[in-house]
């Protein structure tokens, strides 16, 4: 399954021979992949790395916050596979000024393909989630009429202006006996 986000946007399309890569669920296609130098595996059972190929790319960064999943934000960046070959699945070590900040899984990327990876939460940056809910019957109509009240607090410790996309959840209504409203003049900033 590819783990990737599409093409890059202006990528130069595939050429003619070139064929797009099936995912492992569609049976795969074979790839040999050398590595760049000759290396010694030791038969310690460790783990080894072998350096495959490099390639670097812009990076578009920023801060997501998902509350109901967890009162973190976190610093994700968004990069194309810019190489001929494919970043197979795995795991991948990440890098930043100040050398390894830890590990994370990647999928399936086929070059050109966009994919992203999660750098951890940002310490500077708070969040709290409270949610209160309110049930009333109404026995003259039959309805329940239920109320949520949703509130995010949002702290920035850090002394920089940070800017973050904060996604929550809307339910929806599958039967037209159920609605769902989102009260848009409470919201501040609005949705």
């Amino acid at each position: 399954q590819n783990a990737g986000l599409g093409r890059e946007p202006g990528a130069a399309p595939l050429a003619d021979s070139a064929v797009e890569l099936p995912g492992v669920d569609d049976g795969g296609e074979v790839q040999t992949l050398e590595g760049l130098d000759k290396v010694t595996v030791l038969s310690n059972g460790l783990l080894n790395v072998v350096p495959v190929f490099e390639f670097e790319a812009k990076v578009e960064r920023e801060l997501v916050c998902m509350p109901e999943l967890a009162q973190k934000t976190f610093l994700k960046t968004v990069q194309a596979n810019t190489s001929a070959k494919p970043i197979l699945a795995g795991p991948v070590e990440l890098i930043r000024d100040s050398g390894v900040v830890g590990w994370t899984q990647v999928l399936y990327v086929a070059p050109k393909e966009r994919f992203s990876l999660s750098f951890g939460h940002d310490e500077s940056l708070r969040v709290c989630r409270t949610q209160k809910h309110e049930s009333e019957d109404d026995s003259v109509e039959g309805w329940t009429h239920n109320d949520t009240w949703l509130t995010l607090y949002l702290s920035n410790l850090g002394g920089e202006e940070k800017q973050l996309e904060v996604i929550e959840r809307i339910p929806v209504s599958e039967i037209e006996h159920v609605r769902v409203e989102l009260n848009d003049e409470d919201c501040k900033p609005a949705p």
